[in-house]
């Protein structure tokens, strides 16, 4: 019986190393600057293979035309909607806890909401989430759907950029 628990205690240990291990993974800091930029766009995520593709999509779409900053979803924390004219974030929902402390503490602080374009990866694609006025896009993370959610984020973002370009001219 000893040796059991001791196996147990070890594939058990073993299975949480390697969790930490996906969960340190973070996503390269990039600050693009276009000449003439019409927009900036932040974009703020968390790492897997999924996320990195999608949120790739996003930032080649934006690049000639916008200032786009990339920073990992613990800077969120560091930023304020006012300085962009869009936010992405892109996040895991983390089951009992919803989603990232950073992200939770932007979005209580965000004087703008309506900057902010939520996607979540989720288990179940029928949850739907809101917090504080910001609705999620959810998917799960299967790369054979990375065009589409990328498509639909460029779609969410262009309504709030040109919102935002209209109130300016």
């Amino acid at each position: 019986m000893g040796r059991v628990t001791v196996c147990l205690v070890a594939v058990i240990f073993l299975l949480m190393l390697a969790g930490l291990q996906a969960c340190a993974r973070s996503v390269p800091e990039v600050r693009h600057v276009a000449v003439n930029a019409r927009f900036t766009l932040l974009i703020a995520s968390d790492a897997s293979e999924f996320k990195d593709a999608v949120r790739g999509r996003v930032f080649d779409h934006y690049k000639p035309y916008s200032n786009v900053e990339v920073v990992n979803i613990g800077s969120l924390k560091t930023r304020q909607t006012g300085d962009f004219d869009a936010v992405l974030i892109i996040d895991t929902c983390l089951g009992w806890s919803r989603f990232n402390p950073s992200m939770k503490a932007f979005l209580d602080g965000a004087q703008d909401p309506d900057r902010v374009v939520l996607f979540m990866t989720v288990d179940d694609t029928e949850w739907a989430f809101t917090y504080q006025g910001v609705d999620a896009m959810t998917a799960a993370s299967h790369m054979e759907d990375e065009d589409r959610v990328a498509a639909d984020l460029i779609r969410e973002l262009d309504k709030i950029l040109q919102a935002r370009r209209s109130s300016v001219d």
